[in-house]
């Protein structure tokens, strides 16, 4: 499965279509941060990152996503601390470029220098 992260403000209907979108280019199931954070945030910011990655299929033993998509260069603190933590296991992060209507690999996550709150605190690097 793939999880799609996404501004915290992003609406319901947006959401839908762009997780849809997702699902058809990978042929693979979609689940939106926001439905994530829903039915599984407990307690704390990190722990809830750390139980995404920690999660597994129980009939295969798999890991619940396998891969990581999004559609914004900057993001906030949680998406962040997602992306960094998917990057440092491996796990493909996928970045959709709109101008270019081209999917690029995320190779990195940087501190956003022009940050002004927590919802842009990092800047991805693609290619």
């Amino acid at each position: 499965m793939i999880l799609y992260l996404h501004p915290k403000g992003m609406g319901k209907e947006t959401r839908r279509d762009i997780c849809c979108f997702i699902s058809i280019f990978y042929s693979l199931r979609v689940r939106s941060v926001h439905k994530e954070f829903l039915q599984n945030f407990r307690g704390s910011w990190g722990g809830w990152v750390e139980d995404i990655f920690k999660r597994k299929n129980a009939m295969t033993g798999d890991p619940i996503y396998t891969m990581m998509c999004l559609d914004l260069e900057i993001v906030g603190k949680a998406n962040g601390a997602i992306i960094q933590t998917a990057l440092s296991r491996n796990i493909p992060v996928h970045y959709w470029c709109a101008d270019e209507e081209l999917w690029f690999d995320v190779e990195d996550i940087n501190p956003n220098v022009e940050s002004t709150d927590w919802t842009d605190l990092y800047r991805i690097k693609y290619g």
